[in-house]
Order: structure tokens, then sequence, then C-alpha cells
């Protein structure tokens, strides 16, 4: 099983501790066994992609969105750090700390990449490659804030997220 399938697993497995679905509606309402949610939930079977858009749209957690992305697309998801709590104190701390980092590079990656990859040091090649790796951990970091400012607000985070989606998203 592919890491993200396993990190879709485990943020379902949290969803189902944190929702009002229970386990038992979940499997009655997507047509299988109790068993076979069980399995998804510790990552034991792989999920088709056409299941795991029923469990998202199910629990409604846009975190398990993230997560279904991340695992059958490729794309960045939230940031989550095991060492921090899940609060929207930590996601904000975090979100701005990310950024500093990145802005901390930008001028010496500006300058890096105006050069010819010949011409290039290998202190300007690693700048090239950390500013990257920052800013790919500054939009896990800001979609984290975003849906922990949204959960602090008791704003649906999905809607707002729709509605970007229809009128800016590519």
């Amino acid at each position: 099983m592919k890491n993200g399938d396993r990190k879709f697993s485990g943020q379902l497995s949290a969803d189902f501790e944190h929702s009002e679905v229970s386990r038992t509606e979940a499997a009655k309402k997507l047509y299988v066994s109790k068993s076979q949610i069980t399995k998804y939930t510790q990552g034991t079977v792989s999920i088709p992609k056409v299941m795991k858009k029923a469990i998202t749209g199910l629990m409604g957690s846009i975190k398990l969105s993230y997560s279904a992305a991340r695992a059958d697309y490729g794309v960045i998801s939230f940031l989550k750090n095991p060492r921090q709590r899940d609060d929207v104190l930590s996601a904000n701390t975090t979100a701005v700390r990310e950024e500093r980092e990145r802005q901390a590079l930008e001028d010496e990656f500006m300058n890096a990449i105006t050069l010819e990859p010949k011409f290039r040091t290998s202190k300007q090649q690693e700048i090239i490659d950390s500013y990257l790796r920052n800013f790919i951990e500054e939009i896990g970091a800001e979609h984290t804030k975003l849906i922990a400012l949204a959960a602090y607000l008791n704003v649906d985070v999905q809607v707002i997220v729709d509605e970007f989606n229809n009128k800016l998203g590519g």
C-alpha cells in the first residue's frame, strides 16, 4: 500500500473519532461491511478512488479530501506535524514560521535562478532546492491554518473551497 493510502486511512480513522457518522452507519451508507470500514481505517486494504470519493462525501472532512487528493493525484496536502498540537494556534504559528523561512531564502534564491545552471555553485543549487521545499511546506501549513481557523470559527471550509474553485480554481 502506498504511503498516501496509509495517510488517508489514518485520517479516516481520526475523522471517525470526531464525527457524528459511526462506522456502522458509514458501512450501511457505502454498501460495504463494517469489517471493510475497519480495514479501510487500519490501512490493510487499498481503497479505490470511487470509494474514497464516496467516503469523503459522507464524512464531510476537508482533511480527508486533501488526504484522498494526495494519495490519488499527488497534490500538496495539509501539514501534519506529530510533535505539535492540532489546534488553531499551532497551525497559525507554523504557517508564519514556514513563510518566514521561505522569505529568508528568497533573495538568494532569486539571484541563483537567474544564473545558467552550469554557472551555479553547489551552495546556490542547495538554496534553490531548499527554497522549493520550504515553499511546499508553507503551502501545506497554510492549508492547515485555513482548516483550523474555519473549525475554530465553526465555518464549513468546504463551502469556501467550492466557491474558490468555481470562481478562480484551475
